[in-house]
């Protein structure tokens, strides 16, 4: 096995879990200081910045949101979510771009729970990872959702 692609799988599936244990601050620090989470609005949406997004948020509009998550009064938030995703498929596009960028390719099932309703996502994800001190970060995390053009109702948690 490529180690390279060992390392990237090893490293998502971590980033999955901490997502699921709801450690949105460990998740965070997973992001380069320039990163960004991404969630278009529609299939195959070329960039965020022409188009209406469903999240498209920095490290510090991030941050804004696990602080508003952890509130004690975020209504949202009232019944816990229970979340629990599986990562697979996992497959390197680019392990040496310019900039020294890996891009990551991978899909994704999501369960949420919260107040006896549960809700299942699906998608792809994109991940665009640097090195940092030796580790790998979070430049881009683009979240393609099967059903992204759908309507849907409140998301709170990270995908």
């Amino acid at each position: 096995m490529n180690p390279q692609l060992h390392d990237v799988e090893g490293f998502l599936i971590a980033e999955a879990a901490l997502l699921d244990r709801g450690a949105f601050d460990a998740w965070l620090d997973l992001f380069a200081e320039d990163g960004w989470y991404w969630v278009p609005a529609a299939p195959d949406q070329p960039d965020p910045d022409d188009h209406v997004s469903l999240f498209y948020e920095n490290k510090p509009l991030m941050r804004m949101r696990i602080e508003r998550l952890a509130h004690p009064r975020a209504h949202g938030m009232a019944h816990p979510v229970r979340t629990s995703r599986i990562v697979g498929n996992v497959a390197l596009a680019d392990a040496g771009s310019a900039g020294g960028e890996i891009v990551a390719q991978s899909r994704f099932h999501l369960i949420e729970y919260q107040a006896g309703r549960q809700r299942c996502f699906a998608g792809a994800y994109t991940h665009r990872l640097v090195r940092v001190d030796g580790a790998l970060r979070i430049r881009l995390k683009r979240v393609d959702l099967v059903n992204a053009d759908a309507a849907h109702e409140a998301l709170q948690v990270f995908l």
